[in-house]
C-alpha cells in the first residue's frame, strides 16, 4: 500500500446512491460512473465553483462501501470559486 499526503484544499464531496441487492457489483461501479458523470456534466456547470487543477480529487471507500448490502463511496473534488460567471440571465420576455 501506498500513501500519500493529499494536500488542503477546498473540497465539494459527493455520496454515490445507495445500489440495492445481494449482486450488486456491477450495479455500483456504474453508480460510481453516473456519479462521476453527473458531478462535471451537471453540477459544475451549475455551480459558482470551479474544479482546481492544482489539487488531487480522490475515492473515498469506507466501511459503507464493502456492504454487500446498499454499498456507497464518496468523491471527494477539489473546487475553488469559479473565475467567470456561469449565472444564466432569464429572458422575462
Amino acid at each position: 500500500m501506498e500513501c500519500i499526503v493529499v494536500p488542503e484544499a477546498t473540497y465539494a464531496v459527493f455520496t454515490t446512491v445507495h445500489v440495492s441487492g445481494q449482486d450488486n457489483h456491477d450495479a455500483f461501479a456504474a453508480t460510481i460512473t453516473a456519479t462521476w458523470r453527473g458531478i462535471f456534466d451537471e453540477w459544475i456547470e451549475d455551480s459558482e465553483f470551479e474544479y482546481d487543477f492544482d489539487k488531487l480529487d480522490f475515492e473515498y471507500y469506507d466501511e459503507r462501501s464493502h456492504s454487500q448490502i446498499d454499498p456507497v463511496m464518496e468523491i471527494w473534488i477539489p473546487i475553488k470559486e469559479s473565475s467567470i460567471s456561469k449565472k444564466v440571465i432569464k429572458d422575462e420576455n
